[in-house]
């Protein structure tokens, strides 16, 4: 007598092989990582970190001075400025990033292309006020 075939999405994922169930029916979660690419490639999208969606609520703040700004980084996150700024990029580069919080995720990619636009412009003396 046969063995009675069981669709394989009514049977655990961990009971079936990965190989034999189609991947839109088991979660990436449950698909055991092996072989030597298994570490380069998570099988789920790391959310944003605690400090990054720290910075980024920090960043909804609206400052009157740098100063003031510069010193309540220091306090907070008991970082120097730099540092600070370097993780900022890191996290508005992110993809999760967007999905946290879309308008200021953009507003400060769009602020931060718009510095290095006219950095850029200085020193490749192309600016536009420069013309003859």
């Amino acid at each position: 007598m046969p063995a009675e075939t069981v669709p394989a999405e009514t049977v655990p994922a961990e009971t079936v092989p990965a190989e034999t169930v189609p991947a839109e029916t088991v979660p990436a979660e449950t698909v055991p990582a092996e072989g030597p690419s298994a570490k380069s490639i998570p099988a789920v999208p790391t959310a944003l970190s605690e400090r990054e969606q720290q910075i980024l609520v920090f960043e909804r703040q609206l400052w009157a001075h740098a100063g003031a700004k510069e010193a309540a980084i220091r306090a907070e996150f008991d970082l120097p400025v730099a540092r600070y700024y370097q993780l900022l990029n890191v996290a508005l580069d992110r993809p999760e990033a967007i999905a946290f919080d879309p308008l200021l995720v953009r507003r400060l990619q769009r602020l931060r292309d718009a510095r290095t636009d006219a950095r850029s412009a200085r020193v490749l003396g192309t600016s536009d006020s420069t013309h003859q």
